[in-house]
This record gives structure tokens, C-alpha cells and sequence, in this order.
């Protein structure tokens, strides 16, 4: 018998309490919730309606439970910036972002797109200086292009820089995936 508080005791699939005014009563036929809920669902869920904080929860919990999971670092990334330019956000938040960005790249080569994002923000983030970058070397728009155009979309959606050379490739990226009928 485990004890869940001071008036819950649960012993095989029946439950013992208090049950509002009326005494302990015995409750059965009850469908336990899952043990872990789908954060990385929720979160990627919560990051497309644009609710940055809840998905931000989602993803720190997930993180809890599976440190090593590149898309977490890269989803907390991106909530982290609130749908604002990097440029808007100060040094240490900035610095947080690309600190999960280069996780997610190092934990999985999957999760690629954590490469360009980290280059993203950085670019966006200089250009609070008028220091971002005129251009893209031809092997930077390789690696561009081998964003899957889903997930360049995803990233001109959450990071709007257009100012940047990295958002404008991403941005075009999306666009030819589009035309193709690639997602």
C-alpha cells in the first residue's frame, strides 16, 4: 500500500479516502493518467500557436526528464527568444540561446538545423551594432540548403531577422520547399 498524502492510500486498483464530507469511501474503475506527459508534443504545439512560455515549460521538463534530447535544446531555443529578434534580447539571453543551439547540434546530427539557427542568431544579434553580415560564403549556403525547408520555415517564423543574410537564406530556402510541395 503506497501512501499518496496524509488522506490517500492506494492498494491495488482501488483508492481510499476522504471523498468531500462523506466519510472514507472506496473508489474503483479509475483510468490512471499517463506517468509522463508528451512535453515535446505540447511544447512544439504550444511554440506553433505561439504561446512562447508554456512551450518553454514543456521543454524544460523534458529536459528534466531526458537531458540528452537535441530537439528539446533546440525548441527551448527557440521559445526562449519570445518571437522577437535577437537583436531586441540582451547579451546573457542571447548567449543562452546559442549555448542550447550548439547542444542540440552536438548531441544529434539531426537536429542540423541547430548549426544555422546558432548562426542566425548571432548574425541577428549583431546587427544591434550595424555588424551582421553583407553575405553568405558559398559553403554557408550549401549547409543553408540542407535545412529541411519545414524546419527553415519554422526558424524565419520564431526568429524574425530579416535583416539578416542567414534569415534571408532561410527565407528563400522555406519559399523553394514550398514551390516543390516539400514540408
Amino acid at each position: 500500500m503506497a501512501h499518496l498524502g496524509d488522506d490517500i492510500r492506494v492498494s491495488g486498483t482501488a483508492f481510499h479516502g476522504p471523498v468531500l464530507g462523506k466519510g472514507t469511501q472506496n473508489i474503483t474503475n479509475i483510468t490512471a493518467a499517463p506517468a509522463r506527459e508528451d512535453h515535446l508534443g505540447s511544447g512544439t504545439n504550444a511554440l506553433r500557436a505561439r504561446d512562447y512560455p508554456s512551450a518553454a515549460r514543456h521543454f524544460r521538463r523534458l529536459l528534466a526528464l531526458r537531458h540528452d534530447d537535441p530537439f528539446a535544446h533546440y525548441y527551448l531555443a527557440l521559445a526562449t527568444l519570445h518571437g522577437r529578434n535577437p537583436c531586441e534580447h540582451g547579451h546573457d539571453t542571447v548567449e543562452a540561446v546559442a549555448r542550447r543551439l550548439r547542444a542540440a547540434a552536438s548531441l544529434d546530427a539531426a537536429c542540423r538545423p541547430a548549426v544555422v539557427a546558432a548562426l542566425l542568431v548571432q548574425d541577428a544579434y549583431l546587427q544591434r551594432w550595424g555588424r551582421s553580415r553583407r553575405s553568405l560564403t558559398q559553403g554557408e549556403r550549401s549547409l543553408v540548403r540542407r535545412v529541411p525547408a519545414g524546419r527553415a520555415q519554422e526558424l524565419t517564423e520564431h526568429v524574425p531577422a530579416p535583416g539578416s543574410v542567414w534569415w534571408r537564406a532561410l527565407s528563400a530556402r522555406a519559399e523553394a520547399g514550398r514551390g516543390r510541395g516539400a514540408r
